[in-house]
Parts: structure tokens; sequence; C-alpha cells
């Protein structure tokens, strides 16, 4: 009994725009012919030679997994991510991978491991909708000959999926292409001390931290004199929620030793400082868990991606336009890796415009120095201001403070707590 090649085939699943592979079925049996059949006669006395009835296949071999597909036309540009190392046969000692857009061979890679190939044409939406289809051909040695086995592992028809940017927006892939691409230096350099943290940029008398906290809890979070007590958290890499603001941790995206190795190591501790706690643009820093902090620690997309899938997208563009707004490098891999992931996770392809930092703006202006103090209190003119007993309630009041020691009489009524010689500056 022979067993003729059955094939694998999909189902593809269209969503906005995008089409993920979900196998249906393995290769199963079908009864051949039986071996009764009367083969037909030639016409030389000599019989031609015949190549052997093509055996029953052997067990499929999917790889690690049996990849999956996608496929994304979004604005005229039709992009498939798929595996070049799709399902093959054991015993395979060669094999092919081939693509199709409406029957035409696009792309039919050399084997060379189990990675993502990412194929991108342009299509217009006049063109109608596009069929896609992604073969394997195994090439099994009997010998003299190989048997070719084809097997069809994923189909789909999609349609083109229009987006348009938002006002402030710009396509992360430009952005991509902008970027200097280097090898990494200098990494045994690095030092978390390089990156002063906690800035009190704007003198509200909240650090970098407290700012992060508050403005990512999902309620009204509750702080005393620098230090968050209260709120609730989300943190987008894993969807886990931290109750707790002690355990929340301050991620930066793109970590201090990844920004040190791609361009931060030539930077003047000033702009270091303005990395370390750019509140300038919202993806720079982001409230996580523990959790998912200790699984990223400083990798790079090539080794991590967050473990909600629903935030991939997200954080794939972030990563890219932190790295354009501090015109840092990308290696040769992680450059493959982010045009991959944009391909595999984003329908939408723009991303806030990062911009320039405004280094003075996110590091603070450096502290008034303490005029000399003189021999004598010098009088206001007009007297001295009411006397409130606390900064706080000073505050409340405006044209009064700061008071300069030596010069202001108002300045023994109220604490120098980082003794300056200003307070309530």
């Amino acid at each position: 009994m022979k067993r003729p090649l059955a094939v694998l085939s999909a189902a593809a699943v269209l969503l906005s725009g995008a089409v993920v592979l979900a196998p249906t079925a393995a290769l199963a049996d079908v009864p051949a012919p039986t071996d009764s059949a009367t083969p037909a006669p030639t016409d030389s006395a000599t019989p031609a030679p015949t190549r052997p009835v093509l055996p029953a296949p052997p067990a499929l071999v999917p790889g690690p997994v049996i990849p999956k597909t996608t496929v994304r036309w979004v604005n005229g540009t039709l992009t498939v991510v798929y595996s070049s190392a799709g399902p093959f046969l054991q015993g395979t000692s060669d094999w092919t991978s081939e693509l199709r857009i409406d029957g035409v061979l696009v792309d039919a890679p050399e084997i060379g491991g189990f990675r993502d190939r990412v194929v991108s044409v342009h299509r217009a939406a006049a063109a109608g909708p596009a069929h896609v289809e992604v073969t394997t051909e195994s090439d099994i040695e009997r010998g003299s000959y190989y048997d070719v086995y084809p097997t069809t592992w994923f189909t789909a028809t999609v349609r083109q999926h229009v987006v348009k940017a938002k006002k402030g927006q710009v396509a992360a892939s430009a952005l991509l292409g902008k970027l200097r691409v280097g090898a990494e230096t200098r990494g045994a350099s690095y030092s978390a001390k390089r990156f002063p943290q906690r800035v009190d940029a704007n003198r509200d008398g909240e650090t970098t931290r407290t700012e992060v906290l508050k403005t990512e809890s999902t309620k009204r979070a509750t702080v005393h004199r620098d230090t968050v007590r209260s709120g609730r958290w989300r943190s987008p890499y894993d969807g886990r929620v931290v109750r707790s603001p002690k355990k929340v941790v301050v991620d930066h995206l793109v970590p201090l030793q990844e920004a040190w190795t791609s361009g931060a190591a030539g930077w003047s501790t000033k702009k270091r400082t303005a990395f370390a706690n750019d509140l300038g643009y919202g993806p720079a820093l982001v409230a996580i868990s523990p959790q998912a902090h200790r699984a990223k620690g400083s990798k790079e997309p090539t080794a991590y991606l967050p473990s909600a899938a629903s935030y991939r997208c997200a954080y794939v563009k972030d990563w890219i336009a932190v790295k354009s707004r501090w015109g840092l490098s990308v290696d040769a891999k992680e450059r493959t890796a982010l045009t991959t992931d944009l391909a595999t996770y984003c329908a939408n392809p723009f991303v806030a415009k990062p911009g320039k930092p405004n280094l003075t703006a996110l590091v603070g202006k450096p502290k008034p120095k303490a005029k000399p103090a003189a021999h004598h209190v010098v009088t206001k003119p007009h007297g001295t201001d009411p006397q409130y007993g606390t900064c706080t309630e000073l505050k409340r009041h405006p044209n009064h403070a700061p008071y300069v020691r030596g010069v202001d009489p108002e300045y023994a009524w109220y604490q120098d707590r980082d003794h300056d010689g200003i307070v309530c500056e």
C-alpha cells in the first residue's frame, strides 16, 4: 500500500489587515491506487526506464514549532513575515521555502537556520485582494535521485488596511531608516553612576521617580515630601498590577547600559543626566513590575520583548523613537530585529514624534549661589514680608520667596534644609 503526499493546510485569520497562521491539519494517510493496476504499453521494443513510485512521506518535522506567518498590507506596502525554515520532513537533506504572491514567486531563500524572513513589496489598492502562499519543498535522498515533497503550510487572501498618521506622529520605519548602524563599543567602562538620576529639574520638590509614579498611577497617587505613599500601577510589559509604590521600578525603555554602548559614552555628564531623567518624552521612562524589570535587564529587542503581546508594537516603536531622539546608534542585528518586529506586531506604523531633548529643561538650571554675607542686615525699603510659618504656606502668596541669607531678614524665619543660603526656593 502506497501513501501519496498530503498537503499541510492552514487557516488564515484576517484581522485589521493582519493574517496569522493557525495550523489546522498535519500530514494524513490517504489510500493510494492498488498494485494490481496494469502499466500502459510502450511504443518501443525496449521498455523505457521508469522512476520509482514516490514512497510515503516520512513524519513531519516542523522545526522548533510550525512557525507563524504574518501578512500586513498597510498604506500601499504588503509585508510578509515568515520562517525560512518552515515545516520539513524527517530525512530531509535539503529544503527550500518559497513565497508567492498572486502565484508569482517573490522569495526563495537559501536555508540558513531557523529565522524569520521579512519581505515587503509595494502594491496599489487597485490591484485587488492579494493571495499569499508559503510552501516548503523537502528533498529526500533516494540513492541516485531525490524525492521532492512540496508542503503548503500557509495561504491567505488579504486586503489593504489604510492607517492615517495623527497630528504629531511619524512612521517608526522612517525613524529607523535614519539611525546610524554601528557596532556597540566601550561596554566594559559602563557604570550606572555615570547617569545621575532622581533630578528635580523644575524645582517643585519632586524628583524624576516621583513624577513618573504620579503620572502613571491609574488612580490618584498620594505624595509626601518626594515620596509616593500610595497608588496603583499596571505594568505594560507584563500586565501585572502593582499596588506598593516601593515595588514599582521606573524603567529606562532604552537601558542605560544600551545607551552607553550606543553613543552615550561620548556624552557630557549633563547630557547623560538629561537622558536618565527624560520626562520630556513620555515613553522614555516606564513604571513596570519588578518581575518585568528582572526579565528585561539591559537586553535589546534581539533578546527581549514584553511578555504582553499587545504591548510589543508600542515597545518596538518607542525603542526606535527614543534612540532617534537621542541620536543613539543600532547594531546590525538590532536593526534587523526591529524591522522584523515592526512588520510582525504593528498594524499601526506611526509613533509620536520624539523631537530633540532640551537638556536644560531636563536637568534644571543650577541653583543661584548665595551672595556673600554682609556685615549688617539690609532692610527692604518697604519693610519685611508677612511671616507665614512654613515655606509651603508662604508659596501660596506670590512675589515673596525665596529669601537669601544676609540679604533678606525673612531668611531667619524659615528652615534652610540644604544649607545653600536660600530658603523657600
